[in-house]
């Protein structure tokens, strides 16, 4: 199976736009290639990105489409491995 991570990366460098259509899009694409989504904590630990999940309407075509999606802290040191991974997960809706 393959991923995709770090779909809303974009937002570190200019204004993160919601493009529904095009979340939804991706959403389908992922679910018809068998393909699960990374959700990171990486952007708040090693960037100081305030918001931790994903965009709201990116994870709900997610669930709604039923692409997997995996939790990973992207840790660049060993004492960030698994860092808000707890809280992520309790923020993926269930499907």
């Amino acid at each position: 199976m393959n991923f995709l991570n770090f779909p809303y990366f974009s937002r570190l460098f200019k204004p993160y736009t919601v493009f529904r259509h095009i979340d939804l899009q991706l959403a389908q694409a992922l679910c018809f290639n068998d393909m699960y989504i990374e959700e990171s904590s990486g952007l708040v630990i090693n960037y100081g990105d305030k918001q931790l999940e994903m965009n709201a309407d990116i994870l709900e075509c997610m669930v709604r489409c039923n692409v997997p999606i995996l939790t990973a802290s992207d840790a660049h040191s060993p004492q960030n491995a698994g860092l808000y991974i707890k809280e992520m997960n309790e923020l993926i809706p269930s499907v």
